[in-house]
């Protein structure tokens, strides 16, 4: 397919869709307004779509170039508008075609056709290879470049595979040794749910789950705490003259120790048995 102009002169110039969205891409990409190409015809970007080709050589054509700046306004005539270099003020394409002198023999105003006035505008419509999207680098266009893709990394735990149809990426994730239950399932690739139970709470911060107790002393009033609500820590125990403490496979024993006072007069009033101690019961006699 291809777009024609025709000069003031009568000579038409045909451009191919190829030739123009390269132009208008050329524009787009480094930001500029416009281009001079041969024949004093001049491409002026409108927008990433529109391509605008004027005659420059058509005195009219030449005085808007220099006065206005010409942009792409979809509630405007041919879709075109003027904005005054000097003033910044806006007009159309008639009024900017009167500002500048456009009268009989040239012309009258309002023009029906922008072939009227030796312009066109050529549109691309969507020639993109394929659609963006995340991992899509450029969609690329038809006869102008070719489309292309982000480059694929593999991160920890990810390989890459693929066939003649389908590139599959797969996730290899094994819990760390060491004591403790596995909070991943390897045959399913899924983490087992971390249930809260008395004492423990959970809690998200960002990627981490904090677990955090809350532990609390018995409420009786005729009791000690052994529990630092604060630091959430076991008090030191301590030993005394009575009481030894030993430690064995984990577990904390008390043992109380009692010793008859040393004298030979009266009668034991402790009763040892397999090592337990008993205090004896006393009783008043009758005199």
């Amino acid at each position: 397919m291809s777009t024609v102009l025709l000069n003031h002169k009568g000579v038409s110039y045909t451009y191919t869709n190829v030739e123009l969205i390269t132009i208008l891409n050329n524009l787009d990409s480094s930001g500029t307004y416009y281009t001079y190409g041969i024949n004093s015809i001049i491409f002026i970007r409108l927008n990433g779509q529109n391509l605008l080709l004027l005659d420059n050589g058509f005195s009219i054509n030449h005085k808007l170039f220099e006065l206005f700046t010409i942009q792409y306004d979809i509630n405007n005539k041919f879709n075109l508008k003027f904005v005054h270099i000097n003033t910044s003020l806006e007009y159309d394409i008639d009024q900017a075609l009167l500002s500048v002198g456009y009268s009989p023999p040239l012309g009258t105003v309002p023009i029906t056709n922008l072939e009227d006035v030796f312009m066109t505008i050529y549109t691309e419509f969507d020639s993109r290879i394929i659609l963006p999207n995340d991992v899509v680098k450029d969609t690329g266009i038809f006869g102008v470049r070719p489309a292309e893709i982000k480059t694929l990394t593999q991160g920890k735990a990810i390989l890459f595979s693929n066939d003649a149809d389908t590139f599959t990426i797969n996730a290899d994730l094994t819990n760390k040794d060491g004591i403790g239950f596995d909070v991943l399932d390897e045959n399913t690739q899924e983490l087992r749910q971390i249930l809260p139970l008395t004492g423990l709470t959970g809690e998200l911060n960002g990627n981490h789950i904090d677990l955090n107790t809350n532990i609390l002393n018995y409420n009786n009033p005729n009791s000690i705490d052994i529990i630092d609500e604060v630091s959430q820590t076991i008090k030191n125990l301590g030993s005394s003259e009575t009481i030894s403490l030993t430690e064995e496979n984990n577990k904390i024993t008390f043992n109380v120790v009692l010793n008859e006072p040393v004298g030979e007069e009266g009668n034991s009033i402790v009763n040892v048995v397999n090592n337990n101690y008993y205090v004896k019961k006393s009783r008043q006699l009758n005199h």
